[in-house]
């Protein structure tokens, strides 16, 4: 900071120095007067007289760039008391300031009808398997920050610790935050199956891997704003329950009223043979056996956590984002839809079958949900 805040200035620089607390342990305080790593004495008995000596070389060697001066001292007076010639009124404010405006996201609308699956306390640790890893909003917080540094296409590759230390190399990057996250060392090899398995099984049952994704084809942390018009909870509802089935399983949900903008962050977006998805990393504990992670139960969660309303403000969000991108966009064309994945669920040998929630909304409900986000019907 100290360096930044001396070489960013254009046109002049002021810096105020002197005997302040703990300024002789600062690395200005080393920088200026050469103390010793034990030089916290020495600066303390300073003169004012003596540190302004101690700065005059540095002026000599600026050549005219620097300039030590004394602070300026004005006297001040401070009245004791005060006696006003007219009465004091506090004044009333009157106006209205508006309450439904906000900065909106999923998880304010979600608000507290969450069932709070993901605040679970974590456990202790059992056998170190993928679904005995630890629970807990930091498991989350964890691999989602591990899979944004990752390279997709070294996952695979047989790393042994000894090699492959470059910032996107698995196993360093395994260590380093297992680490900073005060996980044991020893759920190395428990997180790096789970990252191999969530980059060898087929998304779509067939040929989608995520490693082999280039790099170029993937968006990591996708940040989105977009305006609200007077949005209607009562008109989200009822474009719910009008497409019915899985949507409008979340359209009972009690939405608040506002306007403002809708902001968010999409874990990735990525393209694949023309078409544009969505993906959404999940750490969810649902049981101990992989039959807790069958399509029937993750439907059940996606209801429950309300994780359908948090992918179609998604899909709102990058429908309009490409269709101001791209000259020949249309969603049915461009659109190939979500895919959420249970981290701790994935087997390459089921495939979609376990792990794997995908959906691909129609296009008149993202029409619909986009109207109605803009304060229409």
């Amino acid at each position: 900071l100290l360096y930044v805040a001396l070489t960013r200035a254009v046109h002049r620089c002021y810096m105020v120095w002197g005997p302040f607390n703990t300024a002789q342990n600062s690395a200005l305080g080393r920088l200026l007067h050469n103390l010793p790593e034990s030089g916290a004495g020495k600066f303390k008995d300073m003169s004012d007289e003596e540190i302004l000596h101690d700065l005059i070389p540095l002026t000599e060697q600026s050549r005219g760039a620097i300039e030590v001066t004394q602070l300026p001292w004005r006297k001040c007076f401070l009245a004791s008391s005060f006696e006003p010639d007219v009465e004091l009124v506090k004044p009333v404010f009157r106006g209205h300031v508006p309450s439904d405006f906000r900065i909106a996201s999923f998880s304010y609308m979600a608000g507290q009808a969450r069932s709070g699956r993901e605040q679970q306390a974590e456990e202790g640790r059992g056998s170190a398997d993928d679904l005995s890893f630890p629970k807990g909003a930091k498991a989350g917080i964890f691999f989602h920050d591990l899979l944004e540094r990752v390279d997709f296409d070294r996952i695979t590759e047989n790393i042994t610790g000894e090699i492959g230390n470059g910032d996107g190399a698995p196993a360093h990057q395994i260590r380093r935050l297992l680490h900073d996250y005060g996980y044991e060392p020893d759920w190395h090899d428990t997180v790096l199956d789970i990252l191999k398995k969530t980059v060898t099984t087929p998304l779509n049952g067939k040929d989608l891997y995520l490693k082999d994704l280039d790099a170029r084809e993937r968006l990591i942390e996708m940040e989105f704003h977009f305006e609200l018009g007077r949005f209607s909870g009562r008109n989200l509802s009822s474009v719910l329950t009008r497409h019915g089935g899985r949507y409008g399983k979340i359209a009972a949900l009690d939405y608040p009223q506002m306007r403002g903008f809708m902001k968010g962050y999409v874990d990735l977006v990525f393209s694949w043979k023309g078409r544009y998805f969505i993906l959404d990393w999940k750490t969810n504990y649902l049981g101990s056996d992989s039959e807790d992670y069958l399509a029937e139960r993750l439907e059940e969660v996606m209801i429950e956590e309300q994780y359908i309303l948090q992918y179609l403000i998604y899909t709102v969000a990058l429908n309009r984002y490409l269709g101001s991108r791209l000259a020949d966009y249309s969603y049915p064309d461009h659109f190939g839809g979500i895919y959420y994945l249970f981290l701790r669920g994935l087997d390459p040998e089921r495939g979609r079958e376990c792990g794997i929630y995908h959906d691909l909304p129609p296009a008149n409900l993202i029409d619909e949900l986009t109207a109605v986000f803009s304060g229409g019907g």
